[in-house]
């Protein structure tokens, strides 16, 4: 048999509470049953410190009746590790992804060892903000019995199991333990402490909810700054996001991303994209000159607006056509398919032939270049004038340029 005196203290986390009770004996198995209670208790009280920190602000949105969403613990598991009907959603955090590390086990139970369940309340607003998690009636009983003595020792105990300073929320939430002997109530206290209500480090779960414009700095250069006008400096050489939401955004290096969508308005000095680019109005800032050398497949405009594109390194006014240049040397010359082909140079050339007909003597020929098509294929041959008595056995050639549009 073990006695707990009167008048014993205890100091809880952060906190300090008093109990005065009367003496009682209680036996082994009693100990070990509030034993196993003041761990499952510990374990709520810090799922719900958990969960206060994680919604930050949006707690009491996300909660806005003052209680859970279920009378029972249900609320405080993961429905995605437990196999429990009556699970309720995952909240979402400020920063848009569901809650992941304010849960208790699934095997939990609603109640301690004697029956006894909790009363879960909340009332402030953000971040002055208490929880009041109860376990058991006004006063704490076991087995019907008024058993101050046995609250007492779960809430010694529940203090050396509370996880509170190792969870990463120690330095913005506050748990405390208390079984009162004026009130006979054995409740766990859960606040935002009035020293810590800005997040004392950053988590990498993405769990803080920043209350000040303090920027963050590394060690290797890269630093977030927040601005007083709202917007948010980031300096880093290499950055991989998810999801990007934002009113504005400026990058003075290379943005790289497999799906980006912008509903105003990107500017850059220069766009490579592997896929297409859709929007509603694509300006181009500055101009190039027709005919002027370029990088084949770039796009750019000239002086009047009108579009231009580089086809084969030269800057060609745009009109749905490519341009095709070629030189004919021979006397035809078949240029294949295409939608329209024109001569460029030259257009009539004058030549002298010699031969052994009409008693040697030599004449001069007239040429000119004739452009044919079917419609489809288009070809190229020399149109000739006699002059001079022209042998024609002699069939001469061209060294016409041409060109044509696809």
């Amino acid at each position: 048999m073990k006695t707990l005196t009167p008048g014993w203290k205890a100091a809880i986390g952060a906190g300090l509470f008093i109990c005065s009770m009367a003496s009682h004996a209680y036996t082994d198995t009693e100990a070990l049953g509030a034993t196993a209670s003041a761990a499952n208790f510990a374990k709520v009280a810090n799922a719900v410190a958990a969960r206060l920190f994680e919604l930050g602000p949006r707690f009491t949105a996300v909660y806005p009746l003052g209680t859970p969403p279920t009378t029972n613990l249900l609320w405080l598991k993961d429905p995605n590790n437990c196999l429990l009907s009556g699970i309720p959603s995952l909240p979402l955090k400020e920063n848009g992804q569901p809650v992941s590390a304010s849960f208790i086990p699934c095997n939990t139970p609603d109640t301690d060892n004697w029956g006894n369940t909790y009363s879960i309340s909340w009332a402030g607003t953000y971040p002055l903000l208490t929880i009041s998690i109860q376990l058991g009636g006004t006063p704490y009983r076991v087995n019907g019995i008024d058993r101050g003595d046995i609250g007492g020792l779960i809430s010694l105990a529940a203090a050396n199991y509370s996880t509170a300073t190792t969870l990463g929320y120690s330095g913005a939430v506050f748990v405390g333990y208390n079984y009162s002997a004026t009130t006979n109530q054995l409740v766990a206290t859960v606040q935002r402490t009035g020293s810590a209500l800005d997040d004392g480090r950053l988590n990498t779960d993405g769990s803080n909810s920043m209350d000040s414009t303090a920027p963050i700095h590394w060690g290797n250069g890269m630093s977030v700054d927040p601005e007083t006008d709202g917007s948010m400096t980031l300096n880093a050489s290499h950055v991989n996001i998810d999801q990007m939401n934002g009113n504005s955004a400026n990058f003075s290096g290379q943005l790289t991303s497999n799906q980006a969508a912008i509903t105003g308005t990107l500017q850059a000095s220069n766009i490579v994209s592997s896929g297409p680019l859709n929007g509603s109005v694509l300006t181009l800032s500055t101009s190039s000159t027709s005919g002027g050398s370029c990088s084949t497949g770039q796009v750019s405009r000239a002086t009047d607006g009108s579009l231009l594109s580089c086809v084969n390194g030269i800057w060609t006014a745009g009109s749905g056509f490519s341009r095709v240049i070629g030189t004919c040397t021979s006397s035809s010359c078949d240029l294949g398919a295409h939608k329209a082909c024109t001569v460029m140079r030259p257009f009539l050339w004058r030549q002298t032939f010699c031969s052994s007909g009409n008693n040697g003597t030599c004449g001069q020929v007239m040429m000119t270049p004739i452009m044919t098509t079917d419609g489809v294929n288009w070809s190229l041959s020399i149109g000739i004038v006699d002059m001079d008595g022209y042998d024609r056995t002699i069939h001469p050639t061209m060294n016409v340029t041409y060109t044509c549009l696809d």
